[in-house]
């Protein structure tokens, strides 16, 4: 695997790890909480969650743009329910 799918896939398990986190503090029984928890777990990404590709290159833009890879290719999502949400807005012609 070149190192690109690797990194890709760090930081998707760091997705994975995050959110789970995030998910302890929030009901996600009312939208408004699902909507706070996908802004917190947003957030966290950007920041503590933008881990280094490589040990000598710390610029975190490079996980905060692949994180976006990530999401535009629905490998990641940040609201709970971002699959389910896509499928609606598809099955009304939205992209």
């Amino acid at each position: 695997m070149t190192t690109l799918p690797k990194y890709l896939n760090r930081l998707k398990d760091e997705w994975e790890n995050q959110s789970s986190l995030v998910e302890m503090n929030h009901d996600f029984s009312k939208m408004q909480e699902k909507i706070a928890s996908g802004q917190k777990l947003y957030t966290v990404c950007q920041g503590d969650g933008a881990l280094p590709i490589r040990s000598e290159f710390k610029s975190a833009y490079v996980a905060r743009g692949s994180y976006h890879t990530l999401s535009d290719n629905k490998d990641i999502g940040w609201h709970p329910d971002y699959m389910a949400l896509l499928e609606i807005e598809n099955d009304q012609g939205v992209a």
